[in-house]
């Protein structure tokens, strides 16, 4: 009997946890060594070989990124299996407004999985009638800390925030999709 309930506790809490990485694989903003750095690890389809998923995500990312105006950078490399995206993005905020974020992207293949790597985030704000806009870090921006600070561009942090988790939990979904 007690092993019954200790079985039954193991799989509620196990499919909790699948249940919970499956709404959204970015919740929050994490903070490595003073630097905004969200990572992903991916299981991928054991029928295919290393080589046969980079074949799939190579494909994915000239389809999906080569010709796109807002592409800053495209890498492939053959050896390692990994894919280096440098990409400006619109974000629409909740609040009807337009911001530019700035990101960089790894995706790296293995056997087992695949792991996602972003990194090097940051957004342009227009500012009024300058044709320069204001570039600030996801550092300054996005983070708990960012948000705590109660003046004037708290409620554009939080929709920045709230529209980069989606846009990267977009991302995630669409680059697990590719090795189902």
């Amino acid at each position: 009997m007690k092993n019954f309930f200790l079985t039954l506790i193991w799989l509620s809490t196990t499919i909790f946890c699948m249940h919970a990485q499956q709404r959204g694989a970015f919740t929050s903003v994490p903070v490595v060594n003073g630097n905004v750095v969200f990572e992903r690890f991916i299981h991928t389809d054991n029928t295919l070989s290393a080589d046969q998923k980079y074949a799939k995500l190579v494909a994915w990312g000239q389809s999906k990124f080569v010709g796109n105006p807002m592409l800053t950078g495209i890498r492939f490399d053959d050896n390692t299996h990994t894919m280096t995206v440098s990409l400006r993005t619109n974000l629409n905020l909740p609040n009807g407004e337009t911001t530019t974020m700035i990101h960089r992207f790894d995706i790296s293949i293995s056997n087992v999985g695949s792991m996602i790597v972003i990194r090097d985030i940051a957004y342009q704000i227009t500012n009024g009638d300058s044709i320069f806009p204001t570039t600030h870090t996801a550092e300054e921006t996005i983070t708990d800390h960012a948000i705590a600070i109660n003046d004037e561009n708290r409620e554009r942090r939080m929709h920045t925030r709230t529209a980069t988790l989606a846009f990267f939990n977009e991302l995630s979904a669409e680059i697990e999709a590719l090795f189902r």
